[in-house]
């Protein structure tokens, strides 16, 4: 993840952006696009999820899958029309740091996941934790996710707790 991390924000110094800095304001508005994101996801929305992407946004899934590239393929990417229902139980995200100027912003956390699959008597539970980074986009005067990569150890049964996220230590 280090690596990926290093390369993608030297990637992102190439871009062209405003010379100036993050203002307060703009933080602000990042910190609540990052709180509607993982809202839409606690309320099982998908058209709420994917409202926060910019329509060219590239998710870039854990454990070397493929970049993902554009809404329409997201939305199939996360809600594949054969797969079974799936309920997001749990999802909490820290940020550990938030960078960038007047039109880009770079942000680092932690996350935590649980949800339940499958038809009711027989669904399964899962938990996720891990680290993600976010890359955003002021257009206009929203801000808008552009880029979206997580890591994550392989998917636990909920209840365990191989890797706790460094927010979850102590608790």
């Amino acid at each position: 993840m280090r690596i990926w991390s290093t390369v993608l924000f030297s990637a992102l110094l190439a871009l062209p952006t405003s010379a100036a800095e993050l203002s307060p304001a703009d933080r602000l508005a990042v910190e609540e696009r990052l709180r509607a994101y993982a809202d839409a996801w606690r309320a099982n929305d998908a058209e709420r999820v994917v409202a926060n992407f910019t329509a060219d946004a590239v998710l870039m899934p854990h454990h070397g899958v493929e970049p993902v590239v554009g809404l329409a393929a997201i939305k199939r990417f996360w809600w594949p029309a054969d797969s079974p229902a799936t309920t997001i139980t749990r999802f909490d995200r820290t940020v550990d740091e938030i960078v960038g100027t007047a039109d880009m912003a770079f942000v680092r956390g932690h996350f935590v996941l649980e949800y339940r699959y499958g038809q009711k008597d027989q669904a399964k539970s899962r938990r996720n934790a891990g680290t993600f980074i976010a890359l955003l986009r002021k257009r206009g005067e929203r801000w808008l996710i552009t880029h979206h990569m997580w890591d994550d150890p392989p998917v636990q049964p909920a209840g365990t707790q191989p890797f706790p996220a460094p927010s979850e230590l102590g608790k």
